[in-house]
């Protein structure tokens, strides 16, 4: 009998959850890993993540995880950002897992987070001083359900200082919020969208406030976002005439497959390739147009869009080939 008729079949024999995803389909569906992260030694990878703190806060590794720790500076704080973006298509659903340990199961002026968000968007699991809750965020506006008032399998976690399992299953109609293969709440988007975006980055944060000089740990064992369903892309293109011009070319996260040098440039003619929507930002190629071969092979994503800028002497003449 299923435990949860969208999102799995329960063996009550052998007490396992076959492997299936929120749309009804076994999950013999592909698995695409979109951000995963385990923490092996002691430095953390900033090609990875970006780390923030303040007030003698500090993010740490060692024994395979990270440790988000406040210390006993007044209102110290940690963060961890994943610097890659989650991408979402349409008709498949992303799922963010983490094996996480708190060090207390509640401090008064802490709040601790963790999940698929940013400022803006996305969904996580809370910890504020006692009160545990899932969050839904659309637009910086947040929809708190504590526990309690959970509309799943079980409406009430009572948080420990054991590690567990935390899942969030989302795709643009449905949000699910699993704790050890346990649902506890599920949100429906039946008249307003989940989200302004999501396309999301993982985020853990671990703050004091109220002057609290409590030394609060978070710890990350191994965090994740992954693709339930591969969905295959037409690949679509733009052509960039001769001339020095700067090209958005897509608007949001995808992938770049190759550019094809048409005709080559002159007089020293460049080609930046930015995931931005401007000329400038991350910088995911510069080639030389006079010099360089007929095709460039990259299958690299961009999270943010994609703009070229051809400069100096004169252009090439071009065709981006994206997703």
């Amino acid at each position: 009998m299923s435990h949860f008729e969208r999102l799995g079949l329960y063996d009550s024999e052998l007490r396992k959850r076959v492997a299936i995803s929120p749309s009804g389909v076994l999950r013999a569906d592909k698995t695409v890993a979109l951000i995963s992260a385990s923490f092996i030694g002691t430095t953390l990878d900033v090609n990875y993540w970006t780390s923030t703190v303040a007030n003698a806060g500090t993010n740490t590794l060692g024994s395979g995880q990270a440790v988000l720790r406040t210390n006993t500076t007044a209102d110290g704080s940690a963060a961890l950002e994943s610097k890659h973006t989650a991408r979402f298509i349409g008709p498949t659903i992303n799922y963010f897992h983490g094996v996480v340990r708190l060090s207390t199961a509640g401090t008064t002026n802490n709040v601790r987070r963790w999940g698929v968000f940013n400022a803006d968007n996305g969904f996580f699991f809370q910890l504020s001083a006692s009160t545990f809750s899932v969050i839904s965020r659309r637009a910086t506006v947040d929809t708190t359900v504590s526990s309690g008032s959970f509309n799943g399998t079980s409406t009430t976690f009572t948080m420990d200082t054991n590690a567990h399992v935390y899942e969030i299953f989302y795709n643009d109609m449905y949000v699910w919020f699993f704790i050890d293969n346990v649902l506890y709440h599920t949100v429906t988007g039946s008249t307003a969208t989940l989200a302004a975006s999501l396309n999301l980055k993982i985020t853990m944060s671990n703050t004091n406030s109220g002057g609290s000089i409590s030394d609060v740990q978070m710890e990350a064992r191994s965090v994740s976002v992954a693709r339930i369903g591969e969905v295959e892309h037409k690949s679509q293109y733009v052509r960039i005439a001769a001339g020095l011009a700067t090209t958005i070319v897509k608007y949001g996260p995808g992938t770049i497959k190759r550019i094809n040098i048409n005709t080559h440039g002159a007089g020293a003619n460049t080609l930046t390739v930015y995931d931005n929507i401007a000329a400038s930002g991350t910088v995911i190629a510069l080639i030389d147009t006079v010099a360089a071969g007929e095709e460039k092979e990259y299958n690299a994503e961009f999270f943010t869009g994609l703009t070229v800028v051809s400069a100096t002497g004169t252009g090439a003449d071009l065709t981006i080939e994206y997703e």
